[in-house]
């Protein structure tokens, strides 16, 4: 199956057109997760670490989001241009986090530990001279 595609420039007016697309196209391939709010939070999170870090302030930039259905789950791949990570294995944040639990996260901020929550796989890699952040989910598994 060819994955669902959507590529617009690296800037942060386009993070919310992108993630409309990941989470509409979720939908529409009865990923029941893609209908809770945090689904929605860690795809902005992804999409705009790609924008901040991925264009560096480039304006011919542009980040690609790819979405698949992986049996028995979904596959999201979001392309950038800049060097990447490795997204750290940490924690999941609960889902009402205390305060303490939000004041021990690292300066590098939410997004890697929210997208932790949502998604059971993440993977950094470079692919064709681009950054590829591929985020894995199983779909039976609702978010809790």
């Amino acid at each position: 199956m060819t994955p669902a595609t959507v590529t617009v420039p690296a800037s942060v007016e386009y993070v919310r057109v992108a993630s409309q697309f990941v989470v509409q196209t979720a939908r529409h391939l009865g990923v029941p997760a893609a209908s809770s709010p945090l689904f929605e939070v860690a795809i902005v999170e992804a999409l705009a670490n790609a924008v901040k870090h991925g264009s560096r302030g480039r304006p011919d930039a542009v980040v690609t989001c790819e979405v698949e259905r992986a049996a028995p789950g979904l596959r999201i791949r979001i392309y950038d241009e800049g060097e990447g990570f490795q997204p750290e294995a940490r924690a999941a944040l609960a889902a009402e986090p205390s305060a303490d639990d939000i004041l021990a996260l690292p300066e590098s901020g939410y997004g890697v530990p929210i997208m932790h929550t949502v998604f059971q796989q993440i993977d950094g890699r470079r692919e064709g001279g681009r950054f590829c952040l591929e985020l894995t989910l199983a779909a039976e598994l609702p978010l809790a």
